[in-house]
């Protein structure tokens, strides 16, 4: 059964509260998608989930928002039939999804803190795979036009999408991560200012465009084709780079190891996981780090050591860009936060 990561009414009370004193009440409508519940063999609306709710911006934008807690890894189809251009971030949580559009089939996009998607797609099926534990998204839309002239003014020089139905992958960078925090936090905060929402949420937008544009420039012109066992494969890659983030294997020995040549290994974790295998690897060894020192188990030198940076100095750089703030910054202020021993 899908359920909520957090409470109902702390997930859908404080929008209907805030929304009229922010926005006149605007409440966004979601987009027109369901999921089967594969236990109930029943569907159920976006919009009925207790985790979801919308919101309507400016200048056309729509947010919305979404959290899922699951006991073990699920599989549910979906149906989606959506004229507006969507992104979906996720802050917490991993999930692989299949799409059927027409005759194409998209296997394995992945999507995750390191990943985000952007899809247009008026009519399409698929499967949706998150894994165990919570799940949370925020998502964004527009209407066709108010994309397309929020795309010219962002990147001009680029070719947009089009309006042929897409589902695509794309890497989180730091700045984007950082936008994600900020619209996070502009909806945590008490009292609500509906500015910093709007200004927050348009600057996740025209990021995540701008990323969007770099992949849509150095994509070929073919994506490789994947069969279902090469998604397994490239899934099993992923896997054991998770698993070995201090020690891991070189590209050729990781290709060896899950049954893949080298190129398809390089072009299909750009396809299903928006990422080189390497790149990947650098912010999920980041990502380990931070939590290890949020969790005060470690220094920065054992953290860096721990996921595999033999040089302090090399790893400090690579997280302040990820996450802007150095290790010791983020180390500190965990150590400032935590209760202090009773005497």
């Amino acid at each position: 059964m899908l359920q909520p990561a957090i409470q109902p009414d702390a997930a859908q009370a404080w929008p209907a509260a805030v929304a009229p004193r922010w926005l006149g009440g605007r409440s966004a409508a979601p987009p027109d998608f369901r999921l089967r519940d594969p236990q109930a063999q029943t569907w159920t609306d976006l919009a009925d989930l207790p985790g979801h709710w919308g919101l309507a911006l400016e200048r056309g934008l729509s947010l919305h928002t979404a959290a899922f807690s699951f006991a073990r890894a699920g599989e549910y189809a979906f149906e989606v039939s959506d004229a507006k251009l969507n992104f979906s971030f996720c802050t917490a949580g991993q999930s692989l999804t299949d799409v059927q559009i027409g005759p194409k089939r998209l296997r394995g996009v992945s999507q995750a803190p390191s990943v985000f998607t952007a899809s247009f797609l008026p009519q399409a099926h698929g499967v949706w795979r998150p894994m165990a534990g919570d799940c949370r998204l925020i998502g964004l839309s527009m209407a066709r036009r108010d994309f397309a002239r929020l795309w010219r003014e962002c990147a001009p020089q680029a070719p947009g999408p089009g309006f042929d139905p897409f589902f695509v992958g794309a890497a989180v960078t730091p700045e984007i991560a950082r936008a994600m925090g900020g619209v996070s936090q502009a909806l945590a905060e008490r009292p609500a200012s509906a500015l910093l929402l709007q200004c927050r949420a348009l600057e996740l937008m025209i990021l995540a465009i701008r990323q969007l544009a770099r992949r849509w420039a150095d994509r070929p012109e073919r994506g490789v084709p994947l069969s279902p066992r090469d998604v397994e494969n490239l899934r099993a890659a992923r896997q054991v780079l998770l698993d070995n983030l201090a020690d891991p294997p070189s590209l050729a020995q990781l290709a060896r190891r899950v049954g893949v040549n080298e190129c398809k290994l390089k072009q299909g974790f750009r396809q299903m996981f928006g990422e080189t295998p390497y790149g990947l690897l650098r912010q999920a060894r980041l990502e380990r780090a931070k939590g290890l020192l949020e969790a005060g188990e470690m220094n920065v030198c054992e953290a860096s050591l721990a996921v595999g940076y033999a040089n302090p100095g090399n790893f400090i750089g690579l997280f302040k860009r990820r996450f802007g703030q150095t290790p010791g910054e983020v180390r500190a202020l965990a150590l400032r936060a935590a209760p202090s021993p009773r005497p």
